[in-house]
């Protein structure tokens, strides 16, 4: 630890898996972290890292600028790749009180990286659950399962329910939908309620906010799953045979949100996945940033 860090001060914004990861290193350093995160929930997963200070609630610029000016050293944005409003008002916080703005991204899988994983996590499912005797006709079954896989690409939650309707509207198309792109999405699907309220779910975090959020969108209760992710493979597959799920609409998290055993799970179950890209953004993966700070 240099001794120079003992005095700096960050603060850092998003109770992201790596927003965590950063924020236990900054600590570690002797470096005093104020972490802003928009739930309780999020303030309970950052309680084991000894020095941090933890503020609760959700905040706008003006709120985030007149807590920027308690002195910080800069400011880190570490929030969700796709909390697309969180992050334009931190960054108009920075610039109202003239604080270094640096934007943390989540590592984003190649195409390459992402079919590995996904072929690797059928492999290892279905070698642990016996589905094939042979290791050779397993290997490429997994890969079959892959590259099978049906997946459409959309831009916004609006559109992915706007797909699942016109998918549900034509002549026998059965089995459920589940949404797993989080609760802050759920009022954007409240449509397809309308056209197939019985085979829609929801899953997101076990918080009386999330599930309050649901329900106000229109979802009945035992159509909202909780749990805490990362989800993996065979609790995906459980989920999705357990709902008879034909449809699964997730977004692009990266490892960090188990996308990849998402993928897995829906090409061993045979369902049509929508994925609701990630936002453009322009920042810095975990390493670099921690050289900017001059932090090895």
């Amino acid at each position: 630890m240099k001794t120079a860090d003992r005095g700096r001060r960050i603060l850092l914004f998003g109770g992201t898996t790596e927003g965590r990861r950063m924020a236990r290193i900054l600590s570690e350093h002797g470096i005093h972290v104020t972490v802003c995160v928009a739930t309780r929930t999020g303030a309970d997963c950052l309680r084991e890292i000894t020095g941090l200070r933890i503020l609760t609630g959700r905040k706008d610029a003006a709120a985030m600028s007149e807590l920027m000016r308690e002195g910080y050293d800069c400011c880190i944005d570490a929030t969700h790749p796709y909390a697309v409003e969180a992050g334009r008002q931190i960054r108009k916080a920075c610039a109202m009180s003239g604080l270094p703005c640096y934007r943390l991204l989540r590592r984003q899988l190649s195409d390459q990286e992402l079919h590995r994983l996904i072929a690797d996590s059928i492999r290892q499912f279905c070698a642990e659950h016996d589905r094939y005797e042979d290791a050779e006709l397993l290997s490429c079954a997994a890969e079959e399962m892959e590259q099978s896989m049906q997946a459409s690409v959309c831009k916004s939650a609006e559109e992915a329910c706007a797909l699942l309707e016109e998918a549900k509207a034509q002549p026998g198309s059965s089995g459920g939908i589940l949404l797993t792109c989080g609760a802050k999405e759920a009022a954007c699907f409240s449509p397809l309620l309308r056209q197939n309220k019985n085979g829609v779910y929801i899953r997101t975090l076990p918080s009386k906010e999330s599930i309050r959020i649901c329900l106000d969108a229109g979802f009945p209760r035992e159509q909202i799953l909780t749990g805490w992710g990362p989800y993996s493979v065979e609790e995906n597959v459980r989920t999705l045979e357990d709902h008879q799920i034909r449809y699964l609409v997730t977004k692009d998290g990266g490892w960090e949100g188990g996308y990849p055993q998402k993928l897995a799970g829906a090409a061993l179950c045979g369902a049509k996945v929508i994925v609701i890209e990630r936002p453009a953004e322009d920042g810095y993966e975990e390493g670099k940033l921690l050289r900017m700070l001059g932090i090895e």
